[in-house]
C-alpha cells in the first residue's frame, strides 16, 4: 500500500488544488478571465471552478480583516462610461 500526505497540496476532499484555486482566482480578479475560461483551463466543470472561485475570493480578499488597512478614503466615479 502507498499512501502521501497531500494536505499541502489541496484541502481534505478538495475539488480542486491551492495552486489551480490561485490560478482561477488570479484569471478571474487580474486578467479579467470569465467563469466559462477558467473552467475550460481547469479542465473542468462550470459550477465547480464557480463555487471555487467564490469560496476562495471569500476567504482571500472578503474575509481578511486587513483588506483596507492603509485606506483613508474611498469614493466612487460617477462619471458615465464613454465608448471609444
Amino acid at each position: 500500500m502507498w499512501r502521501q500526505d497531500t494536505s499541502l497540496a489541496a484541502e481534505p476532499r478538495a475539488k480542486l488544488s491551492r495552486g489551480g484555486l490561485r490560478w482561477a482566482l488570479e484569471g478571474v480578479v487580474r486578467q479579467h478571465l470569465t467563469v466559462a475560461r477558467v473552467a475550460e483551463g481547469l479542465v473542468g466543470a462550470w459550477n465547480t471552478a464557480n463555487d471555487a472561485v467564490l469560496a476562495e475570493g471569500k476567504r482571500v480578499l472578503i474575509d481578511d480583516p486587513h483588506r483596507l488597512d492603509g485606506v483613508q478614503v474611498l469614493g466612487v466615479d460617477g462619471s458615465p462610461q464613454r465608448s471609444r
